[in-house]
């Protein structure tokens, strides 16, 4: 089946095996293990209630978290009902996500406990903004930090997942799916079709055998284009495993590479030079020990 929009892409793989592994998590050092019919199922599930909700074609919804499984489902959500998807990156201050959240004329957005702090002085009314919610990842009442125009990611499920599926939404290639903003003030709208040609410029150049049953870590913010593409989009056309990382800690790293074994990992040249350093040590002590 010829993939026209990122609404179209798991269906291949999802229709080939369900029960095939999608997403290999870790909470707790605890491995899960997700197949690409509990993902597909999830996303269709918050898809369905960002429509319940008013969201539709080209409403733009951001997206500040961690990396979880809940970043990838809000993301294809997201882009699989025509809204467009900002994700926006962790390292910016209350600032620079006000000026994101005016340029981009965001209604909603993703995001965890963690990150609830920066964003509430940003629902505020009374502020010069067209946000109207947060949906937190985390159970909202644990945080130290509450408003009533924040939702619980889990209470989606328990309203919406056994609706019946809406209409079929049209998407477009050269339909916005995300704009990623390079900088506070410079937002780049990149269409279903240009995200589209890079994973398929790369399986046309690298991967013409079409290989199965490979498994990709990212140790990288995916609120960067890169991990983004080539560790959660590419994977999931390619029918893979994608492996999040249970946080940065170059320890818990090893155990689970060590655990899970990947093919791929990919990571930025300041981690990766740490890395190596770290399995250098490794190594050298392993050789001395025997």
């Amino acid at each position: 089946m010829e993939t026209r929009n990122l609404k179209e892409l798991l269906a291949a793989t999802l229709h080939q095996n369900p029960n095939k592994s999608a997403v290999i998590s870790s909470r707790d050092q605890v491995l899960f293990t997700h197949s690409y019919g509990d993902l597909s199922g999830q996303v269709n599930t918050v898809g369905r209630y960002l429509i319940r909700c008013g969201i539709g074609k080209g409403d733009r919804i951001g997206l500040m978290s961690e990396n979880r499984l809940e970043w990838i489902i809000a993301y294809l959500a997201v882009v699989s009902i025509g809204a467009v998807i900002v994700p926006i990156s962790i390292f910016w201050e209350v600032t620079e996500l006000s000026a994101v959240l005016k340029s981009s004329k965001m209604r909603s957005i993703f995001t965890s406990n963690f990150y609830l702090e920066k964003l509430l002085p940003l629902l505020n009314p009374n502020q010069d903004s067209s946000l109207e919610s947060a949906i937190c990842f985390d159970d909202p009442d644990d945080a130290e930090y509450k408003s009533d125009r924040v939702i619980g990611f889990s209470g989606i499920f328990s309203k919406t997942a056994n609706e019946a599926d809406d209409a079929d939404i049209q998407i477009n290639p050269d339909d916005t799916a995300e704009i990623l903003f390079v900088s506070s003030k410079l937002g780049i709208k990149l269409s279903h079709a240009s995200i589209l040609a890079n994973i398929e410029g790369i399986v046309d150049t690298l991967y013409t055998d079409r290989p199965n049953d490979r498994k990709i870590m990212t140790i990288f913010p995916y609120s960067h284009l890169y991990p983004t593409v080539f560790g959660i989009l590419l994977p999931l056309y390619m029918g893979w495993s994608v492996i999040i990382s249970d946080n940065g800690r170059m320890d818990r790293i090893f155990k689970m590479i060590k655990q899970t074994r990947p093919e791929y990992i990919l990571m930025f040249p300041l981690l990766l030079k740490r890395f190596l350093n770290r399995l250098e040590m490794r190594l050298k002590k392993k050789t001395i020990s025997e």
